[in-house]
């Protein structure tokens, strides 16, 4: 049974503070540069998701309006300080923006001056029983030449169509277009054949404490029909298809996966491992459903349902 929290989106759209739109054409040129970036569209998490908030359904999950060069603008670059040249004085402290700086925490969602786009994740297990991996390029805005999961980026506002106002639903949805576009399968080939679950959340301290979700998937595909697409090259390196996995019983899985981070940890990037460590959380809690997902059982069982 899939959950349900619905969701409001405000339609005001998120501006950078003042004092920083007189250095964003520096932040962009200096700073990010060398990156292949576009200003897409995204939705923002604006305020805190709490335990409240998840089991009162009469509250609403509050959503809005940013783009992403309001994120490279504030999220990006809370790690730096700006100062005048051949002077100390601070033009900019980007630990400002997310951190209280008198008590040293970290700022709600809600008072967060950051953009706060959300970010979507999912690693997703294959017909043939493989796990997907992508390995991102060199000029990837984000974990370039890094081992990421399957599908991975930010919620778009088309993610938003058929979720049926269902906060989870539109998360899943992100989820598994970012995984169609980077494993290059179409909503026609992928219709009726991925399941997927969400597993995780947090906030990135790196990135501002931008809001991340994670979640885990089944394909009724083999991974040899997953083909990196020409239009994602700028993004992807290439998809790795070649890691087998063992999925007779959780405890194997689980010594499996402690294999691959150990012997690839210099290359895994931080999403990646924050996922893993879902993973093993989800695993260790509820081994059963984890089985139940990655062979496929509970696609079948809710699409029995549906016919």
């Amino acid at each position: 049974m899939r959950l349900k929290k619905e969701y409001e989106l405000t339609s005001q759209k998120y501006e950078v503070p003042e004092k920083i739109k007189e250095i964003v054409p520096y932040i962009l040129f200096d700073i990010h540069g060398s990156k292949i970036i576009f200003n897409d569209k995204k939705i923002r998490l604006a305020a805190e998701i709490t335990k409240d908030l998840l089991v009162d359904s009469s509250k609403k999950i509050r959503l809005g309006y940013t783009d992403y060069f309001s994120s490279l603008c504030t999220n990006e670059i809370t790690a730096v300080k700006i100062c005048k040249e051949n002077d100390e004085q601070v033009i900019y402290d980007g630990f400002s923006l997310f951190i209280n700086l008198k008590k040293m925490t970290l700022k709600t969602l809600g008072e967060s001056e950051c953009s706060n786009h959300i970010g979507t994740a999912t690693l997703v297990f294959t017909k043939d029983k493989k796990m997907i991996i992508t390995v991102q390029s060199p000029k990837s805005a984000q974990n370039a030449k890094k081992f990421a999961p399957s599908g991975s980026g930010s919620a778009d506002i088309i993610d938003l169509i058929n979720s049926e106002g269902n906060f989870f639903k539109f998360l899943i949805n992100s989820m598994e277009r970012e995984f169609r576009e980077e494993c290059g399968i179409s909503n026609k080939k992928i219709k009726g054949k991925i399941f997927t679950v969400l597993i995780g959340y947090c906030r990135l301290l790196e990135r501002g404490g931008k809001p991340e979700f994670f979640g885990l998937s089944y394909v009724d595909l083999e991974s040899k029909e997953l083909k990196l697409q020409m239009k994602e090259k700028k993004y992807i390196s290439y998809i790795k298809k070649d890691i087998a996995i063992n999925v007779s019983s959780p405890n194997k899985f689980l010594s499996d996966i402690e294999k691959f981070v150990r012997e690839n940890d210099g290359e895994l990037s931080i999403q990646l491992k924050i996922y893993i460590e879902f993973l093993k959380k989800f695993i260790k809690k509820h081994p059963d459903e984890f089985i139940k997902i990655v062979n496929g059982d509970y696609l079948k069982e809710m699409f029995s349902k549906i016919n």
